[in-house]
């Protein structure tokens, strides 16, 4: 009887100890599974962050694309340009040194009237061929013109 005693007593003892170990272990439980909540909730709003981030980095290069691409246009826009004002130049410094010519020639343009005669002796091919054209155009018109009357 006495060993069933001291053998109840030691039983009694490791349920007691036992039941604290739970109990300690489900508040360990309890904690740690309010903790891993808290973790995944905080890894979602990092996740959520980062697709934040990502879209912003995505636009960003999109911007950087579009400006390569103005860039690009302004400077052939610049090549353009400059070569105009390199042919503008050039022509400014040719026209300088006609007039420099002229000028040394003594050359003076007169604003005075011409005859007819005058000015077919200083015509061009090409205005011979514009004076041509204009005469048979003029013919025609004559022409109509006369059959209208009769």
């Amino acid at each position: 009887a006495a060993v069933r005693a001291q053998f109840d007593k030691v039983v009694r003892s490791t349920q007691a100890e036992a039941r604290e170990v739970s109990a300690h272990h489900q508040e360990n439980y309890s904690a740690a599974k309010r903790e891993s909540l808290l973790l995944n909730q905080r890894l979602e709003d990092c996740m959520k962050e980062l697709e934040m981030y990502k879209r912003e980095a995505e636009d960003a290069y999109k911007g950087i694309e579009r400006t390569k691409h103005e860039y690009k246009v302004l400077e052939e826009e610049y090549r353009s340009l400059s070569e105009i004002n390199t042919k503008l130049k050039e022509a400014a410094r040719k026209a300088e040194e006609e007039a420099k010519m002229l000028k040394e020639l003594n050359f003076e343009c007169s604003l005075r009237p011409v005859s007819y005669t005058h000015l077919r002796a200083h015509e061009t091919s090409l205005h011979l061929v514009c004076r041509l054209l204009l005469e048979k155009k003029k013919k025609k018109k004559t022409k109509k013109n006369k059959k209208k009357k009769k």
